[in-house]
Order: C-alpha cells, then sequence, then structure tokens
C-alpha cells in the first residue's frame, strides 16, 4: 500500500464529471502499470481510495454481486465503475464529437488538443 500511496494517487468521491471519473480510472490503471500489480490488488487499492458517494457506493453494489453470486473482481469492479460514472452513452457521445468535431473557430493547438482527447473513444 505504501508504495502506491507514494504515486499520490486522487481519492474519488462520487462528485465528479464524466470526464474525470474516466481521467481517475485510467490514472489508477496508470499506476497499476508502473506497479505491475495483480488484479487483486487493483481492486484494493482502487476501493481503497473511494469515500463519501462512490464509497456507499461500492459498499452497496458489494452487497448486490454478493446477493447475484458475482466476484468482486478488478474486472467486474471497472465494469461497474464505468457503468455508474462514465455510462456507454457517455462514451457514445465522446466517440460521435470526435466524428463530428471541426477546427471552426479554434486554434490549431486547441483543435489538437481536443482531437486527441476524444480520439480514444473513437472505435
Amino acid at each position: 500500500m505504501e508504495d502506491f500511496l507514494r504515486h499520490k494517487p486522487a481519492e474519488f468521491t462520487g462528485k465528479a464529471s464524466l470526464d474525470e471519473a474516466d481521467a481517475w480510472l485510467c490514472k489508477c490503471e496508470k499506476i497499476f502499470r508502473v506497479m505491475n500489480c495483480e488484479n487483486e490488488q487493483k481492486l484494493l487499492f482502487a476501493t481503497y481510495l473511494l469515500n463519501e458517494d462512490a464509497e456507499y457506493w461500492w459498499t452497496g453494489m458489494q452487497q448486490q454481486m454478493e446477493t447475484q453470486e458475482e466476484p468482486a473482481t478488478w474486472a467486474n469492479f471497472k465494469t461497474h465503475f464505468l457503468e455508474k460514472y462514465f455510462p456507454d452513452t457517455a462514451r457514445q457521445d465522446r466517440e460521435a464529437e470526435f466524428i463530428a468535431l471541426q477546427q471552426g473557430d479554434m486554434s490549431v493547438q486547441e483543435y489538437v488538443k481536443r482531437f486527441e482527447h476524444l480520439a480514444r473513444y473513437s472505435s
């Protein structure tokens, strides 16, 4: 845990925007890659960072998963986290925005930044 916390991961309260929730998960995964974490560690570390509404959500989700005999794994956590905090509709909206993206009155730098941000949502 100490090694993980040295990377200064942000807590997640559930009050973030859709993009902030997605960025939080991406940042966690970046730290996990650097640390070469096992999936069990990923789940423990990520859920340790949940506070306030997000922590309450995870407690309820664990109970629901237990009832449905669904294992509490990193993959299942990610699936439920994204369903709650960055649903498919948000991903589809970002993809549609990417497809329709035009420079318009943005500077080239602004356009490139937006393009690169949205490109990760495009299939």
